[in-house]
């Protein structure tokens, strides 16, 4: 009577001629599970992403990642013929939700192809450089691009600089962030999940607000004294929101380190420096237009303003900052009248992104920032567009 193989043997993976048996049925439905598993949990992460970047709460995150301005130039096509080239330079106020094409250069984009214009827009802003970084780009991949139009975005809070400064030689290098911080950054959802974390797991701080006040508080001869005072006076709950990383932590130092400062720029206090950080700038726009105007291509510079030039409602979050605000401050300023007349003196093209913003009457920037919402990409992106068509600089 024949014996009964063994349960072992039966799914014992090597036959009696040395060869690999074939997968048994459990061992195979387990794998199958395991794979229809793995592929709807992706399946969900892919529909949740898509509904939160729907979602308003997606509005609240800054930048993703950026690839740096040298990638961006290779990944840059062929110049088509019969296609106006706009490059399109500046900080982060001008990269914002570039890849998602609801940054205020994209939106008119958009709008120019709409009205069968063909225009192309190369965007080599880059988060956290200043003027002497988009004269530098501009000085080293013009002729690779060969543009036929170059914006500048200008943000008045940063962009004045202190001192004349010379075009950055280099400027291939971009943000080296690594795969983990990559995903992160890729992902809406991620980032926004591992910021909501940070508030609850300090281990997960970057401590950059520490670092930046440390750093600060000696640069500008701030004491101790002087420092605590200040802290004390300021809303602990934006104090804990610059710890964990939940906004920017530089809003906090500049309003704890500089309080006056956009006071004193925007007025143009004679008894600051205000006034020659605008001489300096001028001198710096002049040098990058000559550079432009030789070979034959046209510069607007875009003057993007500080929040709490908008409306009151805007300075509330200034307010929380320790930042010195004021109805004084809102509207056309010192500042806005020097800039616009220094720049028709000057010969410069001039786009002020302030009364745009002013007329829609609404909220257009991203809570608890400085910078400009979906909507507020929108009505700027808007109104650039009519501005160049008027002025006739969306044809080639």
């Amino acid at each position: 009577m024949a014996t009964r193989p063994s349960p072992a043997a039966s799914i014992d993976p090597v036959n009696k001629f040395g060869l690999i048996a074939p997968m048994n049925m459990v061992t195979r439905q387990r794998l199958i599970n395991w794979t229809l598993m793995v592929v709807v949990l992706v399946l969900c992460f892919a529909a949740m992403e898509w509904i939160f970047r729907a979602s308003p709460l997606s509005d609240r995150l800054g930048w993703a990642s950026v690839k740096s301005v040298a990638e961006r130039v290779r990944q840059t096509p062929k110049k088509s013929t019969g296609t106006l080239r706009i490059l399109g330079l500046g900080d982060s106020y001008t990269i914002y939700r570039d890849g998602q094409g609801k940054n205020y250069l994209r939106v008119m984009e958009k709008m120019a192809n709409q009205a069968s214009q063909a225009v192309e827009v190369v965007n080599l802003s880059r988060p956290g450089v200043d003027l002497g970084f988009y004269e530098g780009v501009a000085r080293q991949y013009i002729d690779v691009l060969k543009p036929d139009l170059i914006t500048v975005g200008l943000y008045l809070g940063n962009d004045i600089p202190s001192k004349v400064l010379p075009p950055l030689n280099k400027v291939g290098v971009g943000f080296d962030i690594g795969l983990k911080e990559g995903i992160k950054k890729r992902s809406r959802l991620l980032n926004y999940s591992f910021r909501l974390l940070k508030g609850y797991i300090p281990a997960l701080r970057s401590g950059q607000y520490h670092h930046a006040l440390a750093i600060t508080q000696k640069k500008y001869h701030i004491s101790d004294q002087t420092l605590a005072a200040r802290l004390k006076k300021t809303d602990a709950e934006i104090i804990k929101l610059a710890e964990s990383d939940a906004i920017n932590p530089w809003d906090l130092v500049n309003g704890l380190i500089q309080p006056n400062r956009y006071r004193d720029l925007i007025l143009q206090n004679p008894a600051s420096s205000a006034g020659a950080h605008v001489d300096a700038l001028f001198i710096m726009l002049k040098r990058l237009d000559e550079f432009a105007k030789k070979r034959g291509i046209p510069i607007v510079f875009i003057t993007i303003p500080i929040r709490l030039q908008v409306s009151a409602a805007d300075q509330k979050y200034f307010d929380r900052l320790g930042v010195k605000t004021g109805s004084d401050l809102i509207g056309e300023t010192a500042l806005q009248k020097k800039i616009s007349g220094m720049m028709r003196a000057n010969g410069l093209r001039h786009f002020d992104i302030l009364p745009a913003l002013m007329s829609a009457k609404r909220d257009l920037f991203i809570p608890l920032d400085t910078h400009l919402n979906n909507d507020g990409q929108v009505v700027a992106g808007r109104h650039l567009y009519q501005y160049l068509k008027k002025q006739n600089m969306l044809k080639k």
